[in-house]
Order: structure tokens, then sequence, then C-alpha cells
């Protein structure tokens, strides 16, 4: 049986999202993954715009795959630019 899971790391200028999901079937659940994260994103938008409305939702995107028997695929270092 599969989960999705939402983690949240405060940092003193961003917020970062992240979203794992978990299968057992042989299918991709990228689409779910980043589906999370983004309402996610918009939740903390829709919580903290009193706050500052000039805030930003940034690099939406995967960060790394399990592949199976082809190893993990993994993002190219983007210089810390992961920030929600």
């Amino acid at each position: 049986m599969g989960g999705v899971f939402v983690n949240f790391r405060l940092e003193e200028s961003h917020v970062e999202v992240e979203a794992q999901v978990d299968t057992v079937d042989r299918t991709g659940v990228e689409m779910e993954a980043l589906t999370a994260a983004a309402i996610a994103a918009l939740t903390i938008y829709d919580m903290c715009k009193s706050a500052d409305r000039g805030m930003t939702i940034r690099r939406p995107g995967p960060v790394g795959e399990e592949l199976g028997p082809l190893g993990r695929w993994q993002r190219p270092d983007d210089h810390g630019e992961r920030a929600i």
C-alpha cells in the first residue's frame, strides 16, 4: 500500500516543501507528488499572504525518483533554489 507524505522546512527567508509518494504499483507517481507539493505551497501562501503578498512559489519539479532496476534519477544541483 502506498501513501503521500508532505514535509516542510522553515528557513529564514523561505519555506521548503517536499512531497513524497510511495506506491507498490509499477507506474510512476510524479504528478501525485507534484500536486501534493503545489497544494501545500498554495496553502502556505494563503495563510501567509497578509504578512507578504509579494511572496512567490518557485522551482516546482521533481527532486529525485526511484527508477527500479535502472537506479535513481536525481535533479542536478540547482544551487539551493528549491525554495517555495
